[in-house]
């Protein structure tokens, strides 16, 4: 079912992509590892994250963190230099 449900949102995404190419705008696809590379090892671990990057990741989202009062909260995302 996740299959088609990830088939069926990226046939919606053609039009977007086609609109923009007609504009004359130039279509930028980044890809985001959430979690790192969740499907091949734990989330959020170093391992997942080295995959992603390894794998072509753009970014990659860590989940949470701690904050500097030792609480654990949601937290952005890492970017890297190519």
């Amino acid at each position: 079912m996740a299959f088609y449900a990830g088939v069926a949102f990226l046939v919606a995404l053609v039009p977007l992509f086609a609109a923009a190419s007609a504009a004359g705008q130039p279509v930028v696809i980044e890809v985001h590892g959430h979690r790192g590379a969740m499907a091949a090892y734990p989330q959020n671990t170093l391992p997942a994250f080295r995959h992603a990057i390894e794998a072509g990741a753009d970014y990659v989202e860590k989940d949470r963190t701690a904050s500097r009062w030792k609480l654990s909260r949601r937290s952005g995302r890492l970017r890297w230099p190519r």
